[in-house]
């Protein structure tokens, strides 16, 4: 007898509700110890947390042979299940590892929703690593954040958040009490670059996953992003990736 079957019977007639919830908690007992899943998850997480490369592989590994969510409808529901779950606690991870909790949510709300929309087990597969190796991605660059200074950090976010918007350098040095021509100078000097070239690598990046994951035209990717002009993006992308926003879109689609 399957412990559908079994679960079925525990509670024949009560609160829908409280079968659906006592039926799972009953599945999980079938398949794992429950304090050694939870401890060898943290130790995942832990690892992850500290960016280490091979976390990836093991949270993946760990992804595609969990049977936590065995009573799921069918597998592909199986596996979106517990991809939800895991991302909540990756997300956490990161948060603790210093990501900004704003950017996480919105990085949870895209990934969510891919999954939501992949139809077979490659497809889950492929959302789940990528959402893995974005968000390792993510702590180390926010390790490397840490070492400015805490008005550069908070420049930082400040201009991930207007990325669509047109930054000057007095906006952004007002955000962080700071006069312009200070903030430029410390700017350079931490970060490497000025900060007209910081926000235009920002607005690239993201260009990059619209034009990878969206349908938006390279004229609409530029006014979303508040370049001056579609020629000005496409100056700017070669300038930053080598190659224009078309020949990048060729690449993606040669290799599939």
């Amino acid at each position: 007898m399957s412990s559908a079957e079994i679960c079925i019977r525990f509670l024949n007639g009560s609160d829908y509700n409280d079968q659906q919830i006592t039926c799972n908690q009953f599945s999980k007992l079938e398949y794992s110890d429950e304090n050694q899943t939870i401890s060898n998850e943290k130790q995942l997480l832990e690892n992850f947390k500290n960016g280490g490369e091979l976390a990836v592989q093991n949270l993946q590994e760990y992804f595609e042979t969990s049977n936590l969510f065995s009573l799921a409808k069918d597998k592909l529901q199986s596996y979106q299940m517990m991809f939800i779950k895991q991302i909540t606690l990756v997300n956490q991870a990161a948060v603790s590892a210093g990501v900004s909790a704003t950017f996480a949510n919105t990085v949870n709300d895209y990934f969510i929703e891919r999954m939501l929309t992949a139809t077979d087990r490659d497809g889950t597969n492929l959302v789940h690593r990528e959402m893995l190796e974005y968000y390792l991605d993510q702590i180390v660059k926010s390790r490397g954040s840490q070492g400015y200074s805490a008005e550069i950090s908070e420049a930082m976010q400040y201009i991930d958040r207007r990325l669509h918007q047109k930054v000057s350098v007095k906006e952004v040095s007002d955000s962080v009490g700071l006069s312009p021509n200070y903030f430029a100078n410390t700017f350079k000097n931490e970060v490497g670059i000025a900060l007209t070239d910081y926000i235009n690598r920002r607005k690239i990046l993201v260009s990059q996953n619209m034009l990878q994951y969206s349908n938006f035209s390279i004229t609409e990717i530029s006014q979303y992003l508040a370049f001056s002009s579609e020629s000005y993006f496409i100056k700017v992308f070669k300038s930053v990736k080598g190659i224009t926003p078309k020949q990048f879109k060729k690449t993606l689609v040669a290799n599939g």
